[in-house]
């Protein structure tokens, strides 16, 4: 194992050294946030990549000045959680916690979601469009 779980994740999970960049010219880390910006890039979604929680919150919430998530729209940040070993998911579980207890929606996307991003993301697709949780 590397020094730190970053340095594992990047060496064993996908990621890539030239990483990878999204139709829209985002860089993104892994293949699930590849897979996830384009998605949102091809449904007109406006988003951005890696955002600071603490953008998020009022500036007294010094707590979170290191988290970053992966994605954001609007004011949700999107965490997408592709590894699957204890303390990743302990430190992972530990940033949704303080996140949510600040107000910050988070919306988890594990590698299973990605076959239904529609499902996922249905609060920020347009009537116009093509979606069966609308009535």
């Amino acid at each position: 194992l590397g020094s730190s779980i970053e340095e594992w994740a990047f060496n064993k999970s996908g990621f890539t050294t030239a990483g990878n960049l999204g139709s829209d010219g985002h860089y993104c880390q892994s293949s699930g946030e590849l897979e996830i910006c384009n998605y949102l890039t091809n449904r007109g979604i406006d988003h951005s990549m890696h955002p600071y929680y603490r953008d998020l919150v009022a500036a007294d919430k010094v707590l979170v000045w290191r988290y970053r998530g992966d994605l954001r729209i609007e004011d949700s940040i999107i965490e997408f959680f592709g590894l699957n070993f204890a303390e990743y998911k302990r430190r992972s579980g530990a940033k949704v916690t303080m996140g949510r207890h600040l107000g910050i929606e988070i919306i988890e996307v594990r590698p299973k979601d990605l076959k239904n991003l529609d499902l996922v993301f249905h609060k920020f697709l347009s009537k116009g469009e093509e979606n069966p949780f609308l009535f």
